[in-house]
This record gives C-alpha cells, structure tokens and sequence, in this order.
C-alpha cells in the first residue's frame, strides 16, 4: 500500500454542524479534484498539531472560528499521484458570517443528502463514517 515515491499529505477537515446540516465547499476547477466537493480544512504545517491546522485552514477559507466538539477516525486514501490522511473533526459552528476564499462555493447540506454531490474521494469515507455516528453507529437510519 505504501508508496515511498508519492507524495504524502497530513489534511485535516471539519465537519461543520449548523441545526442538523453540514458545511460543504466545492473547490474550484482550477484546484486538483477541482470541481467536487469536499469538507473544508487543509494540509498541516510543520510543527502544528491537527486541531491547530483546522483552526488556520477555517479561518483562511471561511473567515470563521469553530468550536472543535470530536474527531472522528482517519480517512486514508490514495490517489494516482498523492496519498492524503484526512483528519476529520465534527466541529460546531459559532454564526459568524462565512467568506467563501478558496473554494467556488460552500453549502449547508443534510446529511441524508451527501450521495447527491460529486465528492473529492477522500472526503467520501469520512461522510459515511460520520453518517454512521449519527444512526447509532451501525449504519442503519
């Protein structure tokens, strides 16, 4: 599984709560994945620990601040060129007003309605990990 020539990225990415929907930016097309959506966040910087990444990568895309409530597991996935450890955080949204800085756009969505949209793949495994967690960890509704 372990490739030693692609390059490996450490991203952490919040799951944004909002009275029972979750935030969703789209990046933009010019981005790699460009054009589907992902759970907002970004890669870690050297000495930084995941929850601090968070807070930076959310405060650099969305102008907003979170209160970081769980994490959820780690999300490993390869791609043809890069393989990418998401670090998944169920964050609580505080009501500032969010600035879409880096992303085409960003959504509230139910998350009964994740299959909808056109995911990064990496953000698809923590989706349904965390759609597990809210029907009672066993997948059923």
């Amino acid at each position: 599984m372990n490739h030693p020539h692609k390059p490996f990225f450490a991203v952490s990415c919040a799951l944004i709560e909002n009275n029972g929907k979750v935030l969703i930016a789209l990046r933009k097309g010019h981005h790699s994945n460009g054009h589907t959506w992902e759970f907002p966040g970004g890669k870690m910087e050297p000495g930084e620990t995941p929850e601090q990444c968070l807070q930076r990568e959310i405060r650099e895309e969305l102008s907003i601040d979170i209160a970081i409530k769980d994490k959820l597991p780690d999300v490993v996935y390869e791609y043809p060129e890069k393989i990418v450890r998401l670090m998944p955080f169920i964050c609580h949204y505080k009501g500032d007003k969010i600035l879409c800085n880096t992303h085409a756009r960003v959504q509230w969505v139910d998350p009964e309605e994740f299959e909808n949209f056109t995911w990064s793949q990496a953000d698809i495994g923590v989706w349904q990990q965390y759609r597990k967690l809210l029907n009672g960890g066993d997948g059923t509704p």
